[in-house]
């Protein structure tokens, strides 16, 4: 209806039409021209994980307050602080304050500490299984610790405090959270020990465990508390000027008497009221900070509480402010926004290792600012100076139950061929990246299951062992990848994920598959399992395909089993790559159009640079001993050259790629002493694109983790010279290998930085080796070519 704010789901959210479109809604339905709020700098793609439905940006003034002297440990000169506001004598209160300090002396600061807290809450069926818990927790820090720790590469464990109440036990989970404000990253972390706790507790008849709440309150999360003022939490700081009493009267002409009388007037008038600490009004300078530099504006709120002392000492006052709960940040968030960027850089605050100064920086302003404005009154000169919508429709999905007779044949392509019956049988393959993370969260039929049928033919009854696959959605695999951005405690990733997720390919992947059997030429069927039929019905969200049984192949399921792949079995499996890559080389358009296969174009990568970036980033953090600085400036360099390279890969022939050709979804089949033939499943996202990426997806899965350069480049070798001769082709040996390492560092971008997200909770074991191989190859090729 028209009171629904118009719908669009993933990169089109981000899109100028959806934009267009929400804010010709809002016209409509406000009668309001609405011409400035559309005028901004910002770009719509950009914005994912900061801002939903997105119309335009509301612009604030921004004013320079200061410079002030700061004399601190993380803060040392003058410093000019950008104040985004639009309330009148802000900035000026805030710059008259601080030249009285500067006149001073300068404030000194200093950072106590810094801690995030989250404090879920287990329920137990009674006191007695709750102080058993307690007790477990106790004797299981070490363990505990090691698992909260285990997704972040800059959260730390400082302590974690289990109390009782009731029948419910609190823990306080204590963390050190890096420059990061560290909201996001400790509900990340502290889930995922949480979810270890139930797995040991579970059935403990000594600890009656019910449920667990991942914050029961306890951590005061944008809220003020007693707690966050005595113990802190985010960043605890502290600024201290002394205001030697002639300046006072000079600069703000009242004295230190008058000052310190009517300041401590006040601190009565708190307590009577029940504020929670003592100050003037920190949370101005909080709050304009806070806007201006992309901070958590909820989180003035506590971040404001804190305490203003004022001593009178030799003639003068003494002034303190301590902010004991600052929860800041200078990476993440709205941090990396174009003006809060610049903004922080106006303070050099910005990016890792400045949390602790731009926290020295807010004490100086807010003491400067209580300063200003407590001489104001005692002078008698104040008066003047965050699931979607639309989700929730039941489905009656597949179930065990639906598997009959009839549903076999209602699947078979063979109209002559006939299910009579069938037994369930067991199947151990479960090496697929997605199929494991789907299985975790999902209680759907959905996977593979193996199957006798017994089918009647005109030749008889005969057994037919098949393998039936359920397959995955994309809107599950999507939520799955979401969740895992969501993990990794990063502000921007989950949203960023969201809206460019189709750089990924995994649209329509669930449909893709059954359209690629069924109309893909027979040529390149012939690498591909038999399949029997296909079932699809949307009404049930329900896509299958019945193939054969693979179990009897050989080299089936080796991902953690290279050894199995020897020099015979490789070159087998590139002498079959390089015909199935023969069969649509530079043929485009006989590529069928249901197919609908994946194509990376300059259109589609260009607005995922800043994901592929952020990803990037997160995951040389995560995993430098995988991920090194040299290996990232690499791809850096790739990311910022895109058109240029695109268009030198363009340059080489392109073809028809199974896109994800690795032994997981590999196995060989061996007629008689014929040499072994490829079967390739799993065609979910085929691509068009360079027969390199292919190639070199295979080699770093199927060599040794000390695979040298020398076994790389044979094999290389191997398939150009056997895709020349299915092709008729030459290819110019050098442009080959420069192509095949743009494709090398393709795959590390895009699909391995994917990869290397679900590492971080999935733990793969084959990881470590793979991305050896896959850096020894983009090691080589950075020697040898220039991006």
């Amino acid at each position: 209806g028209e009171d629904i704010i118009p719908k669009f789901s993933g990169s089109e959210h981000y899109s100028e039409a959806s934009v267009k479109s929400r804010l010709e809604w809002a016209r409509k339905m406000s009668g309001s021209r609405l011409d400035s709020i559309s005028k901004t700098i910002l770009k719509a793609e950009s914005l994912a994980g900061n801002i939903e439905n997105y119309i335009g940006a509301v612009q604030i003034p921004v004013g320079i307050a200061g410079p002030v002297l700061i004399n601190g440990v993380y803060a040392n000169g003058y410093i000019s602080i950008p104040i985004a506001t639009t309330e009148g004598a802000l900035v000026s209160s805030i710059s008259r304050g601080a030249r009285v300090c500067n006149l001073a002396g300068g404030i000194e600061t200093q950072v106590i500490e810094q801690k995030m807290q989250r404090v879920p809450v287990f329920f137990c069926k009674d006191m007695q299984s709750a102080f058993n818990l307690q007790r477990w927790v106790h004797g299981n820090m070490k363990k505990i610790t090691a698992k909260a720790e285990s997704v972040s590469s800059v959260a730390r464990i400082k302590h974690i405090t289990p109390e009782v109440y009731g029948d419910a036990l609190h823990i306080n989970f204590t963390f050190t959270t890096g420059d990061a404000a560290g909201q996001n990253m400790t509900t990340s972390c502290t889930w995922v020990a949480c979810e270890w706790i139930v797995e040991q507790i579970w059935g403990n008849p000594a600890i009656r465990f019910v449920s667990y709440n991942i914050d029961g309150n306890m951590s005061a999360d944008k809220k003020v508390s007693f707690n966050s003022l005595i113990k802190g939490r985010g960043i605890s700081v502290q600024a201290s000027c002394f205001i030697p009493g002639k300046l006072l009267k000079d600069k703000l002409r009242t004295n230190y008497k008058d000052f310190a009388m009517h300041y401590h007037e006040g601190e009565f008038s708190a307590q009577r009221v029940g504020i929670v600490g003592m100050n003037i009004n920190f949370a101005n300078p909080i709050a304009g900070i806070f806007a201006a530099t992309g901070q958590d504006i909820a989180c003035v709120h506590e971040s404001s509480v804190g305490i203003f002392r004022v001593r009178e000492q030799d003639k003068g006052i003494l002034l303190t402010a301590y902010l004991p709960s600052l929860i800041i940040g200078t990476v993440g968030g709205g941090t990396k926004l174009p003006t809060q960027r610049e903004c922080l850089e106006i303070m050099n605050c910005y990016g890792p290792g400045k949390s602790f100064r731009l926290a020295e920086i807010i004490a100086a302003a807010c003491l400067s600012l209580d300063l200003s404005t407590g001489a104001a009154m005692a002078s008698n000169e104040f008066a003047s100076a965050h699931d979607r919508l639309g989700r929730n429709r039941p489905t009656k999905y597949l179930s065990r139950a639906d598997i009959t007779v009839d549903f076999f044949n209602s699947m078979l392509l063979k109209e002559e061929t006939k299910v009579v019956s069938f037994e369930e049988g067991r199947i151990s393959s479960d090496s697929s990246i997605i199929t494991k993370a789907v299985k975790s969260k999902s209680k759907k039929f959905q996977g593979l299951f193996k199957y006798d049928l017994k089918v009647e033919t005109k030749s008889g009854i005969t057994n037919l062992p098949a393998i039936l696959k359920l397959k995955t959605s994309d809107t599950e695999i999507i939520d799955i990848g979401i969740g895992l951005a969501r993990l990794s405690g990063e502000d921007r990733l989950p949203g960023l994920f969201e809206s460019q997720l189709g750089i990924f390919g995994f649209n329509r992947s669930h449909e893709r598959e059954i359209a690629f059997y069924s109309h893909a030429k027979k040529e390149m069927l012939l690498y591909c399992p038999q399949i029997y039929g296909s079932y699809i019905d949307t009404s049930r969200n329900a896509y299958a395909v019945l193939m054969e049984d693979l179990s009897s192949l050989s080299h089936l399921d080796t991902v953690n089993r290279p050894s199995l792949w020897d020099d015979k079995s490789i070159k087998a499996v590139l002498l079959n790559l390089a015909g199935m890559h023969a069969v649509y080389l530079e043929r485009f358009e006989e590529i069928p159009e249901e197919i609908d296969v994946n194509n990376y174009t300059e259109k589609n990568l260009m607005p995922a640079i800043e994901l592929l970036s952020e990803l990037t980033s997160y995951n040389a953090r995560r995993f430098p001993e995988l991920l090194t600085k040299q290996i990232e400036k690499v791809y850096q360099a790739f990311l910022d050259n895109i058109p240029g390279i695109l268009n030198e890969m363009q340059g080489f022939p392109m073809t028809l790629t199974h896109n994800d050709f690795n032994v997981r979804n590999i196995c060989l089949r061996k007629p008689g002493s014929e040499r072994p033939r490829l079967v390739l499943y799993d065609w979910e996202v085929p691509c068009w694109q360079n027969p390199q990426f292919d190639l070199v997806e295979f080699l770093i899965y199927c060599l040794p983790g000390d695979a040298t350069r020398g076994s790389f480049g044979r094999y290389i070798s191997w398939y150009m010279k056997n895709l020349e001769a299915r092709t008729e082709r030459t290819f110019e040996k050098k442009i080959y290998e420069k192509v095949l390492y743009l494709n090398a560092i393709k795959l590390a971008v895009i699909r391995f930085n994917l990869y290397l997200l679900g590492h971080n909770v999935l733990k793969f074991p084959y990881m470590d080796r793979v991305y050896g191989n896959l850096r020894t190859l983009i090691t080589e090729g950075s020697e040898m070519f220039e991006l």
